[in-house]
């Protein structure tokens, strides 16, 4: 061994005290949002909460100590989408970093999907119920826009299945899927349609855009509709990877229009 690596000799505890210094002297009162996907959630004996924010293949190590907690209105739960303010810390005895959480709320779709969940499960509605499909359907009710491509593509597949079985036919209740008053629209057309006697299944459908455009398949008043709806109940919103709140109080969600049919 040479004198200089001698010389230069440090414990662990001090390795780590000078990893902590350089991490927190670059970092000093630099607040920051991040968001992310949480996972690994768990709570201390004394409340403080800890879990990994992750973003894809990227994670870090979070803390959110117990006298924060009482200003969140929303419950932790792994896999829940947030966004967190705070600053990085670094823990020297693990040599790991983490952020220390000073204000954390909804992200993503969670930040109005979450409270929508929460009004329906206070009225009961939530978790939905599972009802098996109808064993004989007269008449299938199918709400969509008037000029939305996802009514060729439900025909022609539900067309198709008249040679395996006889088809109840449709009958389709057109209304907007867009804008402000899109939400109360669609609602009251799934109210239609259920309490129309020789309806025995009702089917809402819309095909592919952007994450916007399903803005009113997220609404309260839509998912209400459907949770109330005593008429066995689809949806076929959107593409594979969409997924509304609509679609999780259905009695089935079909990843596409054309699935939908099936």
């Amino acid at each position: 061994m040479t004198k200089q690596s001698a010389d230069n000799r440090r414990s662990i505890p001090q390795v780590n005290r000078l990893l902590r210094g350089i991490i927190e002297t670059e970092t000093l009162e630099q607040y920051f949002w991040t968001s992310g996907l949480i996972q690994r959630l768990h709570q201390s004996s004394l409340g403080h909460c800890y879990f990994n924010l992750v973003d894809g293949q990227a994670s870090i190590h979070c803390m959110l100590h117990e006298e924060r907690r009482g200003g969140i209105h929303f419950q932790l739960e792994n896999n829940l989408e947030v966004e967190v303010f705070g600053d990085v810390q670094f823990y020297a005895p693990r040599a790991s970093v983490q952020i220390m959480v000073r204000d954390i709320r909804l992200g993503g779709q969670a930040a109005f999907v979450k409270p929508a969940i929460d009004r329906l499960r206070e009225a009961g509605l939530y978790p939905p119920r599972e009802r098996p499909p109808p064993q004989r359907i007269r008449r299938i009710g199918c709400i969509t826009g008037r000029s939305s491509r996802a009514i060729g593509d439900f025909e022609t597949t539900y067309q198709s299945m008249g040679e395996r079985a006889v088809l109840a036919p449709l009958r389709w209740q057109y209304t907007h899927l867009h804008g402000e008053r899109a939400p109360q629209l669609i609602a009251d057309a799934i109210r239609a349609l259920d309490a129309t006697a020789d309806i025995d299944a009702v089917a809402v459908i819309r095909g592919g855009g952007r994450r916007d455009d399903f803005a009113a398949f997220e609404s309260f008043a839509v998912a209400q509709a459907i949770s109330q709806c005593q008429t066995y109940i689809i949806t076929g919103i959107g593409h594979h990877h969409d997924q509304t709140l609509s679609d999780l109080v259905a009695d089935h969600a079909a990843a596409t229009p054309t699935a939908a049919a099936h």
